[in-house]
């Protein structure tokens, strides 16, 4: 819990220098930040705010919060002096006072290892702990400038690229949120960025542009890649358009701080998620609380001096049944070299006749036909069947669902082939490109009139 002393101070705004320094000044007088995602619907907000207990609200003007709906609660609004990226004053870094307290430091809204969104607490050891592993493997310099591109209220970005620069006075470039692959390579550019963060949606996106136009420069060296699973059609369009810069794999949580394991320079040939970080361990579990063989699938537990204190509300949907280490809910295992790859959720495997089917393995399927550009197969449960979805997002006109299931065929078993495809013109997804599950049902309801 938190203590008396401290107040829980929420943040509603888009990536700005402004927004980094409301979060060092409350920090320095000892506060909590609850950090929220201001795409999110008035009445989730609300849930929010008041379950996080918070006192004082900052929001960035021409936002959409109601001021009428939140009487409880002081509301500061604020304007940002540029709406363009622009480097981060030095008297922010100035401002910027080292932390290794036990004391209540963030408060992020993730769905985590919890499938529904809950106030994740991490104290300001549990941060700053993580920003020294995460510094310890990117090994930025002074002459460094990371440019940030993803939102603020995300774990990975305030604690895996802010707190790391502002920590180690790495210069950084922010402004706004900008995911359009056109203005992020123009200001990868303008500001001579040599490294970035971005999930595999934003990488593919960014390679199909700068394949296209081929205005990316040479000063960019290392981009870390995160979020969820990188495919390995884009891995391979990665390295064949972005010669010459790096491509670090990365995996973590916001309950484990959120690092825990990543490819470094040296080591990033193959598509894993790397070894784990400094002052983290991992092993992969059978479901009897057994560590798995090497190369055989399990559940991945962590120990990290980073874990979380708490949830604001609710407990963990995923028991440990290993050493009451931190159970991610995420499926993978190691390889002979003790990698580590992520291929899939405990949430998303489907349960066919006692049978596990892995989503993950017929999507990298799919993916292998050059038309096919996304893809996400599921399960929905119709008259007490299951039902095996493919929602595939292709380059032609064709209905290429013959081509899948052939495809599918000569590898999986039929119980694991999906039986019911839907071409779409979108994979849907929210705002920080994962796929948004709640609205691809909603288009197989649409579609399906079985």
């Amino acid at each position: 819990m938190k203590k008396n002393s401290q107040s829980r101070i929420a943040i509603i705004a888009k990536n700005s220098i402004k927004y980094i320094e409301l979060i060092i000044d409350e920090w320095n007088k000892g506060n909590c930040i609850v950090l929220l995602d201001y795409n999110i619907p008035y009445s989730t907000i609300q849930t929010m705010l008041d379950e996080a207990n918070v006192n004082i609200c900052y929001v960035e003007n021409g936002l959409f919060i109601n001021k009428n709906n939140f009487k409880k609660i002081k509301y500061i609004y604020f304007d940002v002096q540029s709406k363009n990226v622009e480097l981060v004053n030095s008297y922010i870094y100035d401002k910027y006072k080292k932390n290794y307290s036990k004391q209540e430091a963030l408060i992020i809204y993730s769905s985590g290892t919890t499938g529904t969104s809950k106030g994740i607490i991490l104290t300001h050891y549990a941060i700053t702990t993580n920003a020294d592993s995460i510094q310890n493997y990117m090994k930025l310099s002074k002459k460094d400038i990371m440019y940030i591109m993803k939102p603020l209220f995300h774990s990975s970005t305030i604690v895996g690229e802010l707190l790391v620069c502002l920590k180690n006075k790495v210069k950084i470039a922010i402004g706004g949120n900008i995911l359009i692959p056109r203005k992020i390579i123009e200001n990868i550019n303008k500001f001579k960025s040599t490294v970035i963060c971005v999930n595999p949606y934003l990488l593919g996106e960014i390679i199909n542009y700068n394949n296209e136009k081929r205005e990316l420069n040479v000063t960019l060296k290392t981009i870390y890649i995160s979020g969820s699973i990188l495919p390995d059609k884009i891995r391979l369009m990665a390295k064949s358009v972005l010669k010459n810069i790096n491509l670090c794999n990365m995996y973590g949580l916001t309950e484990a701080g959120p690092r825990v394991s990543a490819q470094t320079i040296k080591n990033n040939i193959n598509n894993s998620v790397g070894k784990a970080i400094k002052k983290v361990k991992i092993s992969v579990v059978d479901e009897s609380g057994k560590k798995c063989k090497k190369n055989t699938k399990g559940v991945i537990y962590v120990k990290t001096k980073s874990v979380f204190q708490s949830y604001v509300k609710g407990n963990v949907k995923h028991m440990s049944l290993y050493k009451n280490w931190l159970n991610t809910g995420d499926i993978g295992y190691f390889d002979n070299k003790k990698n580590l790859y992520i291929i899939g959720r405990i949430d998303d495997v489907i349960i066919y006749n006692s049978h596990k089917i892995y989503p993950l393995d017929l999507e990298k399927c799919i993916l292998n036909n050059l038309h096919i550009e996304e893809c996400y197969v599921t399960s929905y449960l119709i008259n007490e069947n299951i039902l095996i979805v493919c929602f595939y997002k292709s380059m032609c006109d064709d209905d290429l669902s013959y081509e899948i299931k052939k495809c599918l065929s000569a590898i999986f078993l039929p119980y694991e082939i999906p039986k019911f495809y839907i071409k779409v013109k979108e994979i849907i997804r929210n705002s920080n490109k994962k796929i948004n599950k709640k609205n691809m049902y909603e288009l197989f309801k649409e579609k399906y009139n079985g």
